[in-house]
């Protein structure tokens, strides 16, 4: 159980609702299987979600170097520079060749250290693909459907490795892990060093509402249903 500080009531409860998933994932995306160093570079796929905006704030605040954002349309690459982000590449019509000339492109001669991918389908593979020398590529979902297959061979001549972090396992097998980092985005979040992106407040009574603006992907960060 982690306690909101009684010295702040003032603290939006919707915010709240929107912190713990999001933010958790990306905070141990980055950190424990990421192993972000600060100064090392960050591309981020499907940056205007919950988590890919998350990521974006939460790896400007761990001090990552060059921050590239990946989405679906300049307005929501728009939401992640707001985050932080550096350059951002929209892949809506792209190939997977044609994604990684843009990474390419957005990433320079410093190249990608850490990949945190909430996309999937035809984005991993290139993305893993433009990982530096010891670059970590993490996967946390699969918003664009397909569930890609890496070559192994690509893991062996870049010398890089690729994880997956499914956030709600460390109950079972981590606790720990999940408490302090967990307890460390309360205290961010409380002291005002991150701010959850609630798109949408939705009435429980048209909570169908919410589900068709994640299913048309219309939403950006986290959607709440609140009480009437």
């Amino acid at each position: 159980c982690i306690k909101l500080p009684a010295e702040k009531p003032s603290l939006d409860l919707c915010e709240a609702a929107a912190l713990l998933v999001n933010y958790g994932t990306a905070h141990l995306a980055l950190t424990s299987r990421g192993g972000l160093q600060p100064g090392e570079s960050v591309m981020v796929t499907a940056a205007a979600g919950g988590v890919g905006l998350a990521t974006v704030e939460l790896a400007r605040k761990l001090g990552a170097g060059r921050i590239i954002a990946a989405a679906g349309s300049e307005a929501k690459l728009a939401l992640a520079r707001g985050k932080g982000a550096d350059a951002g590449v929209v892949y809506s019509g792209l190939d997977g060749k044609a994604f990684r000339a843009a990474l390419k492109e957005a990433a320079g001669k410093a190249g990608v250290d850490v990949v945190v991918d909430m996309a999937g389908g035809e984005l991993l593979e290139p993305a893993v693909r433009s990982l530096n020398w010891n670059g970590r590529a993490v996967v946390v979902g699969f918003a664009a459907g397909g569930i890609p297959k890496i070559p192994a061979n690509i893991l062996l001549v870049k010398n890089v490795s690729l994880a997956g972090l499914f956030w709600g396992a460390h109950l079972i097998h981590d606790p720990k892990t999940l408490l302090n980092s967990a307890t460390a985005l309360v205290d961010m979040w409380s002291n005002g060093e991150i701010k959850p992106h609630v798109c949408e407040k939705v009435p429980l009574s048209r909570a169908h509402d919410a589900f068709d603006l994640l299913e048309s992907r219309r939403s950006t960060g986290k959607v709440v249903v609140v009480p009437e």
